[in-house]
């Protein structure tokens, strides 16, 4: 989002949702900033479940956007949860403790988030994407220099796992997404997979693998609704950084898709942060100029900002037609300025924060026809921080409306309603397969607004 300079001398962005604040240690983008020695700060340490509610609890009071909490007694709240957080058995019983009190001032991007849990290494992911970009560089160690001990891993978080996302649905963990190259893919898993066990023990999307890197794996699924289709596969989970594993995919899965004898660009974006991603949108332009027609999907990972850089590619519809040229040493490369064709855009209920400002803004400029399900109205500022080695509060620090109106709570409803439950769906996507219907509708119109 969009920020005045003053606001920009220090704070450098949305990062899905996640806004970066840096300290009087000096602002990133600064070269004569000074950097913190590791002396001078207290570096986090492990999990002490007094010590970490205080600082959730006070942290909230400081820094959480309405200094009235939502109407809820912040110091009541805490007087209440306090002894529960304090006689949890463990550190994820005490998180959910805490998600309890959290979820009280009924806001987005706040949360407590632990190292049991695929968002605490996700979110990481994503926010130090946009801060490599934010900061010129590509080496995650000057974030860890700028902020000791703030990312797990010197900035370098990972985690072991066999590459694929997961859904919880009534106590249950199914396959929400195999990534693109992943041992999951190459063992045969589909989205719409239920999956029970990991060697004789019940799946956890964490513990399942943890330690396990390089030993292959016996996974339980169940395909269908019925017993009779479950199987046992093996698969070998492996250690990769956690912002490999999604910009990977999003690059590889944005290709040109056949489709009843038509071309269509197929642009799938984790989150909409850093140079990464954004290669995955000049890939996805550049195809999508060679195709029909494309679908760019947000129906899965984080938000990001800021959004309107993903819209402007194709706003430029005065330009449709124009070739800009480059000429080195002897070779002509040519590219397009601008995509005219149709645009449609999944959106679900994991659609959230920054996705959900793009997914608005194609909806109010009527370029883009949105397919799929209402957005989870996710749409505020959040701040991560540091709790304790294992542990990270996502605060929510700002409100964010749109032509004077909050998104927060409301969501963005999509033009074409497809509801789809993930469970069972063995590998079928029949919001994906509707969309590529509804651009051969739209490839005989002679403009690429949708009216």
């Amino acid at each position: 989002m969009s920020l005045s300079a003053g606001v920009l001398s220090r704070v450098f962005g949305f990062a899905c949702g996640v806004l970066v604040v840096f300290g009087s240690a000096g602002r990133a983008g600064e070269p004569n900033a000074v950097e913190p020695s590791k002396a001078e700060v207290k570096l986090p340490g492990p999990f002490e479940p007094a010590e970490c509610f205080d600082k959730v609890w006070g942290t909230v009071r400081e820094q959480f956007w309405d200094p009235n909490f939502n109407g809820v007694d912040w110091e009541d709240a805490g007087r209440r949860y306090r002894p529960r957080a304090l006689a949890a058995a463990d550190h994820e019983e005490f998180a959910a403790t805490v998600n309890e009190m959290l979820a009280e001032l009924r806001t987005s991007h706040t949360c407590y988030l632990t190292k049991w849990d695929p968002d605490y290494f996700t979110l990481q992911a994503a926010t130090i994407s946009q801060m490599l970009a934010a900061t010129c560089t590509s080496d995650p160690s000057v974030l860890e220099k700028r902020n000791p001990g703030h990312y797990s891993s010197q900035g370098r978080p990972h985690r072991t796992g066999i590459g694929i996302t997961t859904r919880r649905i009534e106590g249950r963990h199914y396959v929400s997404r195999v990534l693109a190259g992943s041992t999951a893919e190459r063992a045969g898993l589909l989205p719409g997979d239920l999956l029970l066990e990991v060697d004789g023990r019940p799946f956890h999307p964490i513990r399942s693998f943890e330690g396990r890197a390089g030993r292959e794996v016996e996974l339980l699924l169940q395909r269908g609704c019925d017993e009779s289709t479950r199987r046992t596969v093996k698969v070998t989970p492996v250690d990769r950084e956690e912002t490999e594993i999604f910009e990977s995919d999003s690059f590889a899965r944005t290709q040109i898709v056949e489709h009843e004898g038509h071309r269509f660009t197929y642009m799938p974006l984790w989150w909409l942060s850093g140079w990464h991603m954004r290669k995955v949108l000049d890939r996805g332009f550049d195809l999508a100029c060679e195709s029909e027609g494309i679908i760019i999907d947000l129906r899965h990972g984080f938000g990001g900002s800021p959004a309107i850089e993903y819209l402007d590619p194709f706003l430029r519809m005065e330009l449709r037609g124009l070739t800009e040229e480059s000429f080195l040493r002897g070779r002509r490369i040519p590219s397009q300025v601008a995509f005219g064709g149709p645009v449609i855009v999944l959106i679900g209920d994991l659609t959230r924060s920054g996705k959900e400002l793009l997914a608005y803004y194609f909806q109010k400029t009527g370029r883009a026809v949105l397919l799929g399900e209402r957005t989870a109205g996710w749409v505020s500022g959040g701040r991560p921080v540091r709790i304790c080695e294992e542990s990270l509060l996502y605060c929510c620090v700002a409100m964010i409306t749109i032509d004077g109106k909050p998104i927060e709570g409301v969501g963005v409803e999509p033009d074409i309603e497809v509801p789809f439950d993930i469970r069972f769906a063995a590998g079928k996507d029949i919001q994906l397969n509707r969309a590529k219907d509804e651009l051969l509708k739209l490839c005989g119109r002679p403009s690429g607004r949708i009216d």
